[in-house]
């Protein structure tokens, strides 16, 4: 259905989504960081995911901070599995980001989404947080106030936040440094015994 309005400048773009039904824990990259949209300043909860083509705002934080778009732009979600969305309208706005000291800000446009995600687990297991302190790991998002998902940071972006340093727990976990921050993801591995 897209290809026949791309005349109308209509994007396609790829989503994946994971989704374990298993009952194992899987951590995702988030982190909390500093959204500035329009001289208004918040706290909130953000989600790096390579797999997603754009970054995203949520509705909630729009609404909260009663801003307005740059532009409108339509776009297709080409989703896991070959199925692909109609076209849909995306509010655009331009957000600056930085890290919770304020050392590095970022700029880059996101698109306008009423929700991105369900529940992504926050690492709250003090044995983890205590192997990272002692790698000198400081994980913001165990601090960051509320569960919801309010900016979502696609590969549009996250190539830019990279710094390279990689640390590799025990329990199965990677942590990657970004400019924003550390962030964990992985399935955690429970030992039994």
């Amino acid at each position: 259905m897209c290809s026949k309005l791309e005349k109308e400048n209509v994007r396609s773009e790829n989503s994946l989504s994971n989704c374990s039904k298993s009952g194992d824990v899987v951590f995702l990259q988030t982190l909390c960081v500093v959204v500035k949209l329009q001289g208004v300043k918040k706290r909130v909860r953000a989600f790096i995911d390579s797999a997603s083509q754009s970054s995203y705002i949520s509705e909630r934080l729009v609404n909260q901070l009663a801003v307005q778009p740059l532009r409108t732009e339509t776009v297709c979600h080409a989703l896991f599995g070959g199925n692909q969305t109609d076209p849909k309208p995306h509010r655009v706005f331009s957000v600056e980001v930085s890290e919770l000291r304020g050392m590095y800000t970022c700029d880059f446009e996101v698109l306008f989404e009423r929700k991105f995600c369900e529940l992504v687990p926050k690492i709250n297991d003090q044995n983890i947080l205590k192997k990272l302190r002692g790698k000198n790991i400081d994980l913001t998002d165990s601090s960051c106030e509320g569960a919801e998902i309010d900016l979502l940071i696609g590969a549009d972006v996250m190539g830019r936040l990279l710094t390279g340093n990689v640390a590799t727990l025990h329990s199965g976990l990677t942590a990657v440094e970004s400019k924003l921050g550390w962030k964990v993801f992985g399935k955690q591995i429970l030992w039994k015994g």
